[in-house]
């Protein structure tokens, strides 16, 4: 079953952390979930074949650690030349 719709990878909101206050907290998950930004998409585009996120182990988690953060870097530097 593909689970990539139930991710919610690209769910921004003022109430990030779900506490129903926008705090400083709120404030540093909006800035990672838009750094890690291309991360997510390519692992998103991944997580849509069940062939291709069964053998890579993809899961919902996926991308959003150090690996996606240097992957994020990676494709930021190359989007701003």
């Amino acid at each position: 079953m593909n689970m990539a719709a139930y991710c919610k990878r690209f769910q921004f909101a003022w109430d990030m952390n779900g506490d129903l206050a926008f705090t400083i907290s709120d404030a540093w998950l909006l800035v990672k979930a838009i750094f890690l930004l291309p991360a997510t998409a390519v692992v998103s585009l991944l997580h849509q074949i069940d062939s291709t996120a069964t053998f890579f182990e993809i899961d919902c988690q996926t991308g959003t650690g150090f690996g996606g953060a240097v992957g994020s870097v990676f494709l930021w530097l190359l989007s701003f030349p």
